[in-house]
């Protein structure tokens, strides 16, 4: 991804130089999102000012993905702050998605020992036995159409002590998450694949779905994000 410092930079342009021309703001929604890495707070921002330029506030729940996911389906949640195409189209009875992308991550495989076969993508792992967090979807996904059955860690802790004790060949995550890790010194890493994030919400709110389209398209392309 081009960066976080990019989202920044765009959130502090938008403040600045007034650009966020939103609505009056009508009604409030509850979005789920992740724990974020501090260096990641500024896409809650960019979320903010996305829905202010359809009329919207937004109040965020912070919670595990897992967690947000059971509230999004439940009603409690109008929806999430970023979610992948393959988990919105998981759960097509209950959400919609917004088609641009809020942001693109880039998902890493993470090794203690060196590996005997080089991974350039996804296909290279068929032969490993891999590692991902409980509840991402995207991965799990990606991993099952290819004949791999993915181990479940809990927590980041878990998900290291698979790796390092050697009951896994390799971890996959995505790379804003790194430092949730922690300080791991002996950890390779290797980007495999490009991740799109999208805000969802439940489908009583799918009308605000062209607006907000609208809304992020014109600023990521004022601040020449587009690819982002």
């Amino acid at each position: 991804m081009g960066g976080f410092r990019l989202i920044g930079a765009l959130v502090i342009g938008i403040v600045l130089s007034g650009t966020a021309n939103a609505r009056q703001v009508t009604s409030c929604l509850k979005l789920g999102t992740p724990p974020l890495p501090e260096r990641a707070q500024p896409l809650k921002t960019l979320g903010q000012f996305v829905l202010q330029g359809a009329g919207q506030c937004v109040e965020y729940i912070e919670a595990p993905v897992k967690r947000t996911e059971a509230l999004i389906r439940n009603g409690m949640l109008d929806g999430d702050l970023m979610r992948t195409k393959i988990w919105a189209d998981q759960n097509v009875d209950t959400v919609v998605y917004v088609p641009t992308p809020l942001y693109q991550d880039e998902i890493v495989a993470v090794f203690v020992k060196p590996l005997s076969q080089s991974l350039g993508s996804l296909n290279d792992l068929r032969s490993k036995r891999v590692v991902i967090t409980s509840g991402h979807r995207w991965a799990e996904a990606q991993l099952m159409q290819r004949g791999i059955t993915p181990v479940m860690a809990s927590t980041y802790g878990h998900f290291m002590e698979h790796i390092h004790f050697g009951k896994v060949d390799v971890g996959l995550i995505e790379k804003s998450s790194l430092p949730m890790l922690g300080e791991e010194p002996n950890v390779m890493t290797k980007v495999i694949s490009p991740i799109q994030f999208h805000i969802v919400l439940r489908k009583e709110h799918e009308d605000l779905v062209p607006s907000l389209d609208t809304a992020l398209k014109r600023i990521k392309a004022q601040f020449g994000l587009m690819q982002n």
